[in-house]
């Protein structure tokens, strides 16, 4: 793609014998208002037209929980391997900036969200055993006494931002602990993770992927410094595995899987908890009541996680390709037509979740069944390790917090980008330090 103006690229699309219908003309992820508050428009969808052809991103968007579900469980008429496809084709600029280094190869390369068959459940089922319960109940007093020091460093000022104060860089120190990494290098992920999403699901100007370029060519070197530093000093930790792997089954885990696996754990792992824990206060807080069932009941803090799951994925929608011609909502796909799956949609479907669906309510019975995290054999491998730092989180700020509250008046603000829209960007919050419940909290 040359640096012609995107619109031209649509145009033709919109010129093709795709059936372009009435919420197909209209969709534009990309709109502002969209961006602010995908979920009315996801309702229009599920009751005027299920599935539709949208020209402006070339997917078949599919918003039904029932249809999503059979679409991710059906993986022998649908392929994960469009699912890191960039939505916006890089600028002939950017594959020159990509050219500087080898970032490109990394972040093309099959890892667990893109690969399909036999292969991808052998790989999974050698990476599972770091994500058992077992392991994370060894690292549940660590991400506990993360979040307490956290919270010790603005505690007394009565005022913070949840999300760069608190729940930005606590995720980032986890993944650290699992691959090994030394927390001084936590700068490289933070500047990473918060592109990544734009680069490969948003709208990028040429100047804005040839930045991204540049900056992930840096992670990549990262990347390839730390995998490089575990291959000559292997520690207990998952790029001593990658390694580990590499070196013993080097068909199945051929050389460059250390590093396109490391580049895309780093940001699934972070960004998406981050996102979580940020529109998980969110929604407590804005429904006080609910905010002080789980002070008074802790015991009700998972369910908690779960409607906030439900209610605000950090994935809002995942890509799919049809490997054959299929009939999705009475809608024909043709063979390779790929699809948009909003698993934002599935999550507030009235068929699933009744008539209050659209509402947070952390007593609903079956908010469990949301698809935040996938269905099937792409289920998200990390949905253990996110579920119990969204509880610890909770945890801990109600404990020592509990008369928090929202600053009134704040924008939420989030990435403009088709599949991970993520949590609000910060999320500003204040509260009386004297009256904090714990001496040792007070000024």
């Amino acid at each position: 793609m040359t640096s012609d103006n995107v619109a031209s690229n649509v145009a033709a699309k919109a010129g093709s014998a795709c059936p372009v219908t009435g919420l197909g003309a209209e969709f534009d992820p990309f709109d502002p208002a969209y961006v602010a508050d995908p979920y009315p428009w996801f309702h229009r969808a599920r009751h005027e037209e299920p599935v539709f052809y949208s020209p402006e991103i070339d997917r078949y968007v599919v918003t039904r929980y029932s249809d999503i579900k059979n679409i991710l469980t059906d993986t022998e008429s649908w392929s994960a391997d469009i699912a890191a496809e960039l939505v916006t084709p890089p600028y002939e600029s950017t594959m020159a900036e990509f050219a500087q280094g080898s970032a490109i190869q990394y972040l093309t390369g099959p890892t667990l969200v893109n690969e399909d068959g036999p292969q991808h459940t052998l790989r999974r089922k050698r990476l599972q055993p770091s994500f058992s319960p077992k392991a994370l109940a060894a690292l549940e007093p660590q991400i506990r006494a993360s979040v307490n020091e956290y919270i010790d460093k603005f505690v007394k000022k009565g005022r913070a931002d949840l999300v760069d104060d608190f729940v930005w860089e606590l995720p980032v120190r986890v993944l650290f602990t699992l691959m090994g990494i030394p927390d001084a290098d936590a700068h490289y992920v933070k500047e990473f993770s918060s592109e990544r999403a734009v680069f490969s699901w948003g709208r990028p100007d040429e100047q804005q992927q040839n930045e991204i370029a540049r900056e992930v060519n840096r992670f990549a070197e990262f990347c390839e410094r730390h995998i490089a530093r575990q291959r000559a000093n292997p520690g207990d930790d998952l790029a001593s595995e990658y390694v580990k792997f590499n070196q013993e089954e080097p068909e199945l885990f051929p050389d460059i899987m250390p590093y396109s696996y490391m580049i895309n754990f780093m940001f699934a792992g972070h960004e998406t908890t981050t996102s979580a824990a940020a529109s998980m206060f969110r929604h407590l807080l804005e429904n006080r009541p609910q905010w002080e069932a789980v002070c008074r009941q802790p015991e009700l803090i998972p369910k908690a996680v779960e409607e906030t799951l439900r209610q605000s994925p950090s994935l809002v929608a995942w890509h799919r390709r049809a490997l054959k011609p299929m009939e999705i909502g009475g809608v024909s796909i043709p063979e390779n037509g790929k699809t948009l799956i909003v698993l934002g949609s599935a999550n507030h479907d009235e068929e699933l979740f009744g008539d209050n669906s659209e509402e947070f309510d952390i007593s609903r019975q079956n908010a469990n069944r949301h698809l935040a995290f996938g269905f099937g054999k792409h289920t998200c491998l990390g949905a253990p390790l996110a579920r119990m730092e969204l509880r610890i989180f909770l945890e801990e700020t109600t404990r020592r917090l509990p008369h928090l509250r929202l600053v009134e008046n704040q924008k939420w603000e989030f990435n403009p980008n088709v599949s991970f829209r993520g949590g609000p960007r910060h999320v500003l919050a204040e509260w009386d330090p004297d009256a904090n419940p714990l001496a040792q909290d007070r000024p």
